[in-house]
């Protein structure tokens, strides 16, 4: 099984946003997916089938999928033309407080997962350490909400720039994704969350070495608060 002992150690969630803007000081969330990786499902089952007093896991679904009414009430207009969500779309969805908590919650699930020797959950996104990371803790700073303490920072652009040095010129989404995903199983670049979230999961597995992808960005994980 591919990656089984880091699965051990860390669980590891990929995430991604959309929002109002660029600008990490002022974009507010609009869209927030996440998703376990399969393969740390699958160690964890794998896990739990051999311990004795072993009992249910919690129920958790394997993602996280919402649309966030902003604060401000508008979408900038070109920020909708790149995410093609409108301010019409989030009309009667949640506000980002009551999305964070279910957030929160469904994390904790996962941590319900974990085996004893896990350290806690590695959460990852592409560019997280510049964007989706500043722009998520911001939010949740302004209305008292913190991540859980198991939770770290990962970032998928770092790992891979570091694991593959002169593969590609580009190292966006889209760009890996031509790389190293077959034709077949490509899916164009949407710029919503979850699809996302299911498109970087694939380069993660399809990329040339996707067990030392995983260790750097366990290694280069950061606690951010």
């Amino acid at each position: 099984m591919r990656a089984y002992s880091v699965y051990m150690q860390h669980a590891i969630i990929v995430y991604d946003l959309e929002t109002t803007g660029l600008n990490t000081s002022t974009a507010e969330i609009v869209e927030l997916a996440a998703a376990i990786d399969p393969g740390c499902k699958q160690a964890f089952h794998g896990y739990f089938r051999g311990q004795r007093n072993w009992g249910p896991l919690p129920v958790v679904a394997d993602s996280f999928s919402t649309l966030v009414l902003p604060e401000s009430g508008a979408i900038p207009a070109a920020a909708s033309r790149v995410n093609g969500i409108y301010i019409e779309d989030l009309i009667g969805k949640p506000p980002f407080p009551e999305v964070a908590k279910q957030f929160m919650e469904w994390l904790q699930g996962w941590r319900k997962w974990c085996p004893p020797e896990c350290k806690g959950i590695v959460l990852v996104a592409h560019n997280n350490f510049k964007y989706d990371a500043h722009v998520l803790l911001r939010q949740m700073k302004q209305h008292g909400l913190e991540l859980p303490d198991y939770v770290s920072l990962g970032d998928s652009l770092v790992a891979f720039r570091e694991c593959f040095p002169g593969n590609c010129r580009r190292f966006n989404l889209q760009a890996i994704t031509d790389e190293w995903v077959p034709k077949e199983k490509q899916v164009k670049q949407d710029h919503r969350a979850a699809s996302d979230v299911k498109m970087l999961l694939m380069v993660m597995y399809e990329c040339p070495d996707p067990q030392t992808l995983l260790e750097t960005m366990v290694r280069r994980q950061r606690v951010l608060r």
